[in-house]
């Protein structure tokens, strides 16, 4: 039967995660703006709410959320010119990615890698990775 209740509890508790989910992904995008208006007080406020959000989500459908929190983080880092932290979080998606076979994430997290070991002056020695 179609036009049974859709309301049951498990549509109920699935839609949940759903927003629990658009949720994070709000707070991160709000970050990413506050960043490029170079309010890093509010930035971090918004990550922090986020991060909060990942880490008290039971479910899952939104598998991009951590890797937007984690590059929004990296990029926060950067902008306050906390490169060594910047650099980790982005070797550790690399590192992460390459287990799950991320190639996009991998990508991504070099490009921007690369371009943090310019600026510190760091290019030819730490580009020896693995």
């Amino acid at each position: 039967d179609l036009t049974g209740d859709w309301s049951s509890d498990v549509c109920s508790s699935d839609l949940e995660n759903k927003l629990d989910d658009l949720k994070t992904v709000e707070k991160i995008v709000e970050a990413e703006y506050y960043i490029e208006k170079e309010n890093f007080k509010l930035a971090n406020k918004y990550l922090k709410e986020a991060k909060y959000l990942i880490d008290n989500d039971d479910e899952n459908f939104y598998k991009n959320k951590k890797f937007m929190y984690y590059t929004s983080l990296a990029k926060l880092y950067t902008k306050e010119k906390r490169y060594n932290e910047a650099i980790n979080i982005y070797i550790n998606i690399i590192n992460s990615a390459q287990k799950k076979l991320e190639l996009e994430y991998i990508e991504i997290s070099l490009d921007k890698l690369i371009t943090l070991y310019e600026i510190t002056g760091n290019g030819k020695k730490n580009m020896k990775m693995g």
